[in-house]
């Protein structure tokens, strides 16, 4: 309550807190991380998996390449949760955890997919003590020039610094 309160009216990067999300404290045996990005070199989408969660994945993906599962979707197919299923099978994890991280990649596809993004990322992925998947961090970057094609989407938060909103105001990149 306190920590909360603190926040509350302060200013990070220019931006003034006006809300606190205050969550249950979990128990956590594991942290994962799944993303889905466009990889520009193939022109397709791209689905990052690995049991590293919770750190920096170019890091991770640098000391060690294998930790981190990549496949590049085709669009028309996308991404059914059979194919999800085989992607999860490969990460060290119980069976019925591979089961619902892959009900729950193949709705990421499809939310990615509807919403025009260029990235959707959870890192970390928690999974609990008992097996649940719990969603600790998300981050969702959605493609500027198609922003008029989603008018059921909030517009976007103003972000960066003071200068940099301003500059965008006026039409310029700072």
């Amino acid at each position: 309550g306190r920590a909360a309160g603190r926040l509350l009216g302060s200013d990070v990067r220019g931006l003034a807190v006006e809300c606190v999300l205050v969550e249950e404290k979990l128990t956590i045996a594991r942290e994962l991380y799944v993303a889905i990005t466009h990889d520009p070199l193939v022109k397709r989408p791209l689905v990052l998996l690995s049991a590293a969660g919770g750190i920096d994945i170019e890091e991770a993906h640098a000391a060690a390449p294998g930790q981190v599962l990549r496949e590049h979707l085709d669009v028309p197919r996308g991404l059914a949760t059979d194919r999800a299923r085989r992607l999860t099978g490969e990460l060290p994890v119980p069976p019925a955890v591979a089961d619902a991280l892959a009900s729950t990649l193949a709705a990421l596809y499809s939310l990615y997919w509807t919403i025009d993004a260029e990235l959707l990322e959870i890192n970390p992925l928690a999974m609990t003590a008992g097996g649940a998947l719990v969603a600790l961090d998300c981050k969702l970057v959605i493609d500027d020039s198609a922003l008029a094609r989603q008018p059921k989407l909030p517009a976007p938060a103003p972000t960066g610094t003071l200068l940099e909103r301003r500059a965008r105001a006026e039409g310029l990149v700072y």
